[in-house]
């Protein structure tokens, strides 16, 4: 994606239909950042980043994207990440 399309996802959830996936992992990653940073500064939290927490984000970030036997959790097949 491309700088402008990226903020107007942002700004005003405006993506192109050929790059849906990329908007919905974009706004996916997004929202799980937003959430995760509420979290830490409202409980005053200095929670450690172990292999749940990143299971939870995963599985924040990959529901609806991936199978949900998938999500948070490790697969047991490849996976293939390119990136634009």
């Amino acid at each position: 994606m491309l700088r402008y399309e990226i903020e107007a996802l942002l700004k005003d959830g405006i993506t192109s239909e050929k790059r849906y996936e990329d908007a919905q992992m974009l706004k996916k990653l997004y929202n799980t950042f937003i959430s995760e940073l509420e979290y830490i500064h409202k409980e005053k939290n200095q929670e450690i980043i172990d292999e749940r927490t990143l299971f939870r984000v995963h599985q924040s970030i990959s529901t609806g994207l991936v199978s949900n036997e998938e999500s948070g959790a490790l697969r047991a097949r490849a996976v293939r990440i390119i990136s634009c």
